[in-house]
């Protein structure tokens, strides 16, 4: 996953250069290699397990928005899963 990450590097830089919300829209596999990084965990552990709700919501491509909030020095998560238009 190192090449993966390496890609990344620039946009991690401008997300946390960012002072407003930020959106990232992207496939599941570097949406995983983002939250390991903004939650500090090892990057294998996040594209390997499905060991929480957002790891879950990643790994079984559901519909949803994989919130990250800055809190007291580290992230808080929160999946909203999104439903379908009847």
């Amino acid at each position: 996953y190192a090449d993966l990450v390496h890609r990344l590097e620039s946009c991690l830089f401008e997300i946390e250069a960012s002072t407003e919300p930020v959106l990232v829209i992207a496939h599941a596999t570097p949406c995983r290699a983002l939250r390991a990084y903004f939650l500090g965990l090892p990057v294998i552990t996040c594209m390997e397990s499905a060991s929480s709700e957002g790891c879950r919501a990643l790994a079984d491509a559901m519909p949803c928005v994989l919130e990250l909030n800055p809190c007291r020095g580290r992230f808080e998560e929160t999946v909203h899963v999104l439903q379908p238009v009847p």
